[in-house]
């Protein structure tokens, strides 16, 4: 795994230099009502949240069988026919949006990936501290979410899931020391138009993913958005081996999101399992002896 992070340092330092959480909802539909990480609005109630008293959109959140982020583990088959072709570098913009920090490409038809033998393109990507999903128990301080949809059918969704590691030395993955720069001047979340909350586009470099993909173990399986409305039939790849990151960088992105990550749901299972919140609901049904 170190050597990874080492090769891919390396390679990025050779080259010239130049994120709806897993979700394409817009977040200033008045008719959602809105969400956090914690409390009474958080992930343990994203179901009960209401605008008007009467309808519940994110009720799939406690009923959903196959609802993500998971425990990675060897029981979650490995991804076949999965490959990115992101160009090395292209032109993005980037938006706090008040619950990640979202990258979105301006050309999304370069950003091809192949994923379960068949075509994607890259909608947007962000980011979640700490990693939504666990690696055998094991989480990470950062987790990116490269979202897709599939050519020919916008509604199909998957997704790459990529941790972040902590190093010690170097200068942390291209892909934020491209993004790191931004971060600074990049406004809040508030009534601004979208388009100003943008900004300019700028260069990212992506050719670390293409990297991490083609030579990682990519555990596959159907989950769900990790946000409201909390839909299935979402394809996930998660790969297994991460990129770097600095404390620095780290510090960075945590001081602007926050905490933004929902809890880790029923393990893999074919035939799915219950909903962890369903089965709360089951035992407080249940008398006690």
């Amino acid at each position: 795994m170190r050597s990874f992070l080492v090769s891919s340092f390396l390679l990025s330092v050779s080259l010239p230099s130049t994120l709806v959480s897993a979700c394409l909802y817009k977040r200033d539909d008045p008719t959602l009502p809105p969400y956090t990480y914690t409390g009474e609005t958080g992930p343990l109630l994203w179901h009960n949240l209401t605008a008007d008293g009467k309808n519940f959109p994110y009720s799939k959140c406690a009923t959903g069988k196959q609802q993500s982020p998971i425990d990675i583990t060897d029981t979650v088959p490995l991804a076949k026919n999965t490959t990115t072709t992101f160009p090395s570098s292209g032109q993005f913009t980037i938006e706090n949006n008040g619950h990640t920090i979202e990258v979105t490409p301006r050309k999304p038809n370069d950003y091809k990936s192949i994923l379960g033998g068949q075509e994607y393109k890259l909608s947007q990507f962000h980011f979640h501290a700490s990693s939504e999903h666990r690696l055998r128990d094991e989480t990470f301080p950062l987790e990116v979410h490269f979202v897709h949809t599939k050519i020919g059918d916008d509604k199909k969704l998957a997704v790459i899931g990529v941790f972040f590691d902590l190093v010690d030395t170097g200068a942390g993955d291209m892909l934020l020391q491209s993004i790191y720069p931004k971060l600074d001047s990049l406004p809040g979340p508030g009534p601004h138009k979208r388009e100003e909350k943008r900004g300019d586009s700028f260069e990212v470099q992506t050719h670390s993913i293409n990297n991490i993909v083609d030579n990682s173990h990519i555990r596959s399986y159907p989950g769900s958005l990790t946000t409201p409305p909390c839909s299935e039939d979402v394809s996930w790849y998660v790969v297994e081996e991460p990129l770097a990151i600095t404390v620095k960088q780290f510090n960075k992105m945590k001081e602007i999101m926050k905490f933004n990550s929902r809890f880790t749901q029923n393990d893999y299972s074919n035939p799915p399992k219950e909903n962890l919140l369903a089965l709360v609901k089951q035992t407080k049904q249940t008398p006690t002896l």
